[in-house]
């Protein structure tokens, strides 16, 4: 029963949060969550207080830093924790920890291209990760699959070195993948709940994080903190709350009391 509310928690958010952009129409002919979206401006992620940081540390040269830096923001959106992408030209395994604590990384998974058999080597317990361009390559793939099938390692290093395993519901990004033709089958998208559920649990009580919350636009503006409008309804609030005032603000005058 707790999925099955949670699951309807989830398609809400989406279906409100992602269109904050919509085009304004008639009121009378809007959803209700269409409205909802319009009152509201749709979810946006305070970040203020939130605390730990993933760092993907570029080595290769095959895939354009652009395709990793995607993956990062979609990353950082399903889970809810601050995900970048660093490059750097070399990087010894010896050195991680100073690396990490350089980076402002509490976890460091590198991408590199060294000619290793393994497109994915994981330590958990050091919060640690490689992925080897070099392993993705083998059948010569065309630049977009190759982009892909780094973006898929990216999720599945990230996810298992918060110690997630392979999702128990099959079908995702985290399916177990045996081969390079199965790993071109699985889906790249959205995180699934089993998966996401399980890094925020752990990046918390395991890794020390402390994750973005989730609230609407206009509470950001109530508060002071909202960042620039995108799309129609977020300008529709955000010009309201910075509008001057268009009558002139009088003061009544102070009643003296009588004597």
């Amino acid at each position: 029963m707790k999925q099955i509310l949670f699951a309807i928690g989830v398609v809400l958010f989406a279906s409100i949060g992602y269109a904050a952009d919509a085009t304004q129409v008639d009121t009378n002919s809007l959803s209700k969550v269409e409205r909802l979206r319009k009152a509201t401006g749709g979810f946006v992620m305070d970040r203020r207080d939130a605390e730990g940081q993933v760092v993907f540390l570029n080595l290769q040269k095959s895939v354009d830093t652009k395709v990793l830096a995607e993956e990062a923001v979609a990353l950082e959106r399903d889970c809810m924790l601050f995900v970048k992408v660093a490059n750097a030209d070399n990087f010894a395994a010896a050195d991680y920890a100073k690396v990490k604590k350089d980076l402002g990384a509490k976890v460091l998974i590198v991408v590199e291209e060294k000619g290793s058999p393994f497109p994915l080597l994981v330590a958990p317990e050091q919060m640690f990760a490689v992925i080897d361009v070099s392993a993705l390559r083998g059948d010569a793939p065309d630049v977009p699959v190759l982009a892909r099938r780094v973006k898929k390692e990216m999720v599945r290093a990230m996810a298992m070195t918060f110690g997630t395993g392979y999702a128990v519901m099959g079908g995702g990004t985290l399916a177990p993948a045996l081969s390079l033709t199965e790993l071109d089958e699985l889906p790249l998208g959205v995180l699934s709940m089993e998966t996401s559920s399980v890094i925020q649990r752990l990046a918390v009580e395991r890794f020390g994080f402390k994750l973005f919350k989730r609230t609407v636009y206009v509470n950001a503006l109530k508060e002071g903190w909202a960042p620039p409008p995108k799309g129609k309804y977020q300008q529709d609030l955000w010009d309201q709350y910075h509008a001057m005032p268009t009558e002139p603000i009088t003061i009544p005058p102070e009643k003296s009391p009588i004597k």
